[in-house]
């Protein structure tokens, strides 16, 4: 303990916190008999001036402690343990190493405690009271991390016993946390003597008072400035030119302490190009020159060019290692923004030095005379390039030298048309493109002669199958000039194309294909080769006739006619013009059909028709292709199946429609495809019955209605199956108590026709029924009840569904006999009248039997005897 005495409360109270006691304990404390007041006194002689005893001190003895009541008198020669010293304290408290947010401590050891098991305890806390924390180890060196930065810390090291827990005097040490460094560098702006920058705060220093101190060095200069700071942005100004600086900044403390330095290097811009001058500008280039720059370059240097147009959006870039440069690839008549910037070989540029300029317009595309007349030509050319967006006109200048002829106009399109021209005479034009600025492109040219003056209207004289006859009018204007004619014809359908000369005012012209279109055009001729506009016209040859005409149908009201195509006409575009007419009836009409066939309907039962076909086109109508056909009797209408049997049908029918008043019968043909049976009959009225069928078979029917002139109309079907026949006799095999056996003959004529039977049997004394099938002619049927009626019916049945008629029978399964006896008593010894109760009593039993019994096998029998008194058991079998 720290102390041998205690002297006040607080002292006890301490000394009962920081011992650490086993029941009873010696203080240090005995009673003085030598001395003159025979008091209490401490070890060391003090008195005691403060006593907590539990009970008064009332004899000699020393003291003792117990930590739950207080002290005790107790005979010194008592074994005891004592209040022992506390452990000595460490030495040599020394900080090895301190971060921004942690620190490694290291100590000695008391070397008194060399042989004593023992451990470390370390607290500490820092000046601004907002982080403290404790920890253990048994080494003499720790590390605490997480600490907050830019404070001062109190760490104290206790020894502490393992066995006894006695804690030592805490020795103490003071460490000041160095701060954050400051947060991420941003360069804001670069210029060629300045730079703009900021930072980020310290981490984890709110609260804590700090500044900056801000570093610039240039290496290649020499130069160094530095600044201290309160905030996190600053301007540095009187830097060198294009030069590498590196940039340190640090977060200081009032108490000098100072962080570790956030860095980064920048280079300053460097000086910009001279005055841009241009060389020359074409339509899709300029050549640019520009002077040095005006101070002394740190860094060996080149040029970035970049040139842009706002109109077009487009957008580049060149490098130049000197003072001038070509630029390709422009758009011609835009305007341009180049800028010249120095960049150095680490990438620092200048600020740019610019110059705006319009690039020369490109000239006119493709000069095409798009058509010559006597005293005109129409012109036309092509966009010039890149020039859609860019607003600008065309100058054209014409002249002829043989007429000493100069002209000129200016046009804001693409084509122009020069009139007033003379005819057959040689001019040449000149197109450039004309901006609003007044900057003109280099001249586009072609020279063309007037035509001749054409020749008159041409005449159609005469139209063929293959060929035309035309003749035309004298040219006007041309005096004695010799000239002849060239005729060109030409059918675009059939990518045909021919010309033929002509001295004189007609010609006719042969081997054309039929129901063509044909253009015709007649040209005056010089003999310098000069030819006139053609005057034209256009034609169609005749088409040829239809095939031979073909009969495809014949129905009671419509027929259906096909015939050959014309010839020669394959691929041309033409159709077909159908007449018809009955002169029984005076009943005609006409259609039209695009293909080589038709159906003409609503046409009169059994009438003679004629009927015309001519192909039309744009040429007119062909000569006809002629034929005629009578038109056939209406079919009888719905078949209705009114019976069907194993053997026979009953068949009947609606009327034919439209053939009210007329004369006429029906004829019924049928066939079996199975049995290769068929058979045919004739009705004058709307029903039959055909017998003598194969039965479970299909049968197609079919009626036609017939005239006695011969005339048939077309069918009326119907498909259906005759009944399968019933089976034969039914014969019971076998018969017991709960199952029979029977069989039966194969049905009548369904030997080759597959087949099948169901059997339905049921009691109406049990209300027992059921049903089964059986592939073959016998079955046996158990589960039945015993001594009861059933009546068994079979049916044979096909695949389609179709059943014949049931065979049936009605049997009894074998009994299992049951005896019931039944005693009668007379009430009187007169026979007579025993003879009437018998009859009674027998009909009364025999009519209650038969109703319950009702499809049981039963008999009753009666047995007579006289007897003196009357007795219960049976007296044996009846």
């Amino acid at each position: 303990m720290e102390q041998v005495t205690t002297e006040t409360e607080v002292d006890y109270t301490h000394f009962r916190k920081t011992g650490w006691f086993y029941d009873w304990c010696w203080i240090g404390l005995r009673y003085n008999s030598s001395n003159i007041n025979k008091t209490w006194e401490w070890v060391n002689g003090n008195p005691t001036t403060y006593s907590h005893w539990a009970q008064p001190p009332t004899g000699v003895g020393c003291g003792v402690f117990s930590y739950y009541y207080g002290w005790y008198i107790y005979d010194c020669s008592s074994l005891f343990m004592t209040v022992c010293q506390a452990p000595f304290p460490v030495t040599g408290l020394t900080a090895d190493s301190v971060e921004n947010n942690g620190v490694s401590l290291s100590w000695s050891s008391p070397s008194q405690l060399d042989e004593v098991p023992h451990y470390f305890i370390i607290t500490y806390s820092n000046s601004n009271s907002d982080d403290e924390g404790a920890a253990s180890t048994a080494d003499n060196s720790t590390v605490f991390s997480n600490l907050r930065p830019g404070r001062e810390y109190v760490f104290k090291v206790c020894t502490k016993e393992n066995n006894t827990f006695l804690q030592s005097q805490p020795t103490s040490a003071s460490v000041y946390i160095i701060p954050s460094p400051p947060g991420e560098i941003n360069i804001g702006s670069v210029g060629t003597v300045s730079v703009s920058l900021s930072w980020g705060n310290p981490v984890d220093m709110e609260g804590v008072q700090y500044n900056f101190i801000v570093s610039c060095y240039g290496s290649f200069w020499g130069d160094q400035h530095s600044i201290i700071m309160t905030s996190n942005s600053t301007v540095i100004t009187n830097l060198g030119q294009g030069c590498n600086y590196t940039l340190n900044i640090t977060t200081a403390q009032p108490n000098g302490h100072k962080s570790l330095s956030a860095s980064t290097f920048f280079y300053t811009n460097p000086v910009p190009p001279g005055l841009i001058k241009i060389v020359s500008v074409g339509n899709d280039s300029v050549s640019l020159s520009w002077g040095r720059p005006s101070a002394t370059m740190q860094f060996s240097y080149s040029y970035n060019i970049t040139y842009a147009s706002s109109f077009w959006d487009q957008q580049d870039s060149s490098i130049a290692t000197s003072e001038s440069t070509v630029i390709s690839n422009l758009r011609p008549g835009s305007e341009y923004v180049f800028n010249v910037t120095t960049v150095q070989v680490n990438g620092a540029q200048s600020t740019p030095t610019s110059i705006s300029l319009y690039t020369s317009p490109s000239p006119p595309e493709g000069i095409r005379v798009d058509f010559v007349e006597t005293n005109s030509v129409s012109l036309s050319w092509g966009k010039p390039v890149y020039m859609d967006e860019i607003n600008h006109s065309f100058a054209i200048t014409y002249s002829c030298s043989f007429w000493l002829y100069k002209n000129s106009t200016t046009v804001t399109s693409n084509s122009v048309v020069l009139s007033y021209l003379r005819p057959g005479s040689e001019y040449i034009f000149n197109v450039t493109t004309v901006q609003y600025s007044g900057a003109q492109s280099t001249s586009a040219s072609i020279s063309q002669y007037t035509n001749p003056t054409p020749p008159g209207e041409i005449s159609v004289d005469f139209v063929g199958n293959d060929s035309v006859s035309l003749s035309w009018g004298i040219p006007d204007s041309m005096g004695k000039v010799p000239y002849s004619f060239n005729i060109t014809y030409s059918s675009s359908f059939w990518n045909l194309q021919n010309s033929t000369p002509a001295s004189s005012y007609s010609t006719v012209i042969s081997n054309l294909r039929p129901g063509s279109e044909y253009t015709f055009n007649v040209t005056t001729v010089q003999r310098n080769g000069g030819r006139s506009t053609p005057v034209s016209t256009t034609l169609y040859t005749v088409p040829p006739p239809p095939g031979k005409i073909r009969i495809d149908s014949v129905e009671s009201n419509s027929v259906s006619l096909s015939w050959g195509s014309p010839v020669g006409m394959d691929g041309l575009q033409y159709s077909f013009s159908i007449t018809y007419s009955s002169s029984f009836w005076g009943h005609n009409g006409s259609t039209t059909a695009p293909s080589n066939s038709t159906v003409i309907s609503n046409l009169r039962l059994g009438s003679e028709y004629v009927f015309s076909v001519t192909t039309v086109n744009k040429g007119g109508q062909s000569t006809p292709s002629i034929t005629s056909v009578y038109t056939k009797l209406a079919p009888p209408g719905e078949i209705r199946v009114d019976s069907v049997g194993n053997d026979s049908v009953s068949l009947s029918w609606g009327s034919p429609v439209g053939m009210d008043g007329l004369q006429y019968s029906f004829n019924i043909t049928y066939s079996s495809s199975f049995w290769g049976h068929n058979g045919s009959t004739n009705a004058p009225s709307n029903s039959t019955v055909i017998s003598n069928l194969r039965p479970g078979s299909e049968y197609v029917f079919n009626i036609t209605t017939v005239q006695a002139s011969g005339g048939w109309s077309t069918p009326a079907s119907i498909s259906l199956y005759t009944n399968p026949a019933p089976p034969g006799e039914i014969t019971l095999d076998s018969a017991e108590t709960n199952f029979v056996s029977l069989s039966w003959a194969t049905p009548v004529g369904m030997d080759a026709i597959p087949h099948s039977f169901i059997i339905t049997y049921f009691s109406s004394f049990w209300d027992h029924h059921s049903s089964t099938t059986a592939p073959s002619n016998s079955i046996t049927i158990s589960d039945l009840r015993a001594g009861s009626e059933y009546i068994f019916n079979v049916t044979t049945v096909q695949g389609n569904g179709g059943q014949s008629t049931p065979a049936s029978v009605s049997l009894f399964t074998k009994p299992n006999e049951k005896r019931l006896y039944l005693k009668f008593v007379c009430s009187s010894t007169e026979r007579s009248v025993c003879e009437k109760e018998k009859q009674k009593v027998q009909q009364e039993t025999e009519a209650r039997l038969a109703k319950q019994l009702k499809g049981l096998y039963w008999k009753l029998n009666w047995k007579e005897k006289e007897v003196k008194e009357c007795s219960d058991e049976p007296e044996g079998d009846v």
